[in-house]
């Protein structure tokens, strides 16, 4: 009797192990330079990762059917790839462009009738 729930166990693992899905890949900058610490996410199926020191990510178990796929780094305009995925591996290599961002000017300014050890932030 054992023999046959290992052996039921065993293939139900071969079988689950076969239909899942996966993709993998590497990120890398305009001048083909790895970059490490990249998010890779499904959001719609809350999974997600980070890319290692040469740039490579691998998402597994990733359900039949259409999936968003976000690449993100803090710096780099952010790519969003639409896949399908029917039991199958998906390489998917990606190129961040550098992105630009400014921040509105910060304006500090004390009242003039207090003291400066009475404000609550020093300046």
């Amino acid at each position: 009797m054992k023999k046959y729930i290992i052996a039921l166990l065993f293939i139900g693992l071969c079988i689950s192990n076969y239909a899942q899905n996966n993709i993998q890949g590497i990120v890398t900058d305009s001048k083909s330079k790895p970059l490490e610490g990249v998010e890779v996410q499904a959001p719609d199926i809350h999974i997600g990762t980070t890319t290692d020191s040469k740039g490579y990510y691998e998402l597994k178990n990733i359900p039949d059917g259409k999936v968003t796929i976000i690449i993100s780094f803090l710096g780099y305009k952010k790519t969003i790839h639409s896949l399908d995925f029917q039991n199958n591996l998906i390489e998917l290599n990606s190129i961040l462009e550098e992105d630009t961002f400014s921040l509105d000017e910060v304006l500090i300014s004390t009242p003039f009738n207090k003291l400066q050890s009475d404000n609550v932030m020093k300046v």
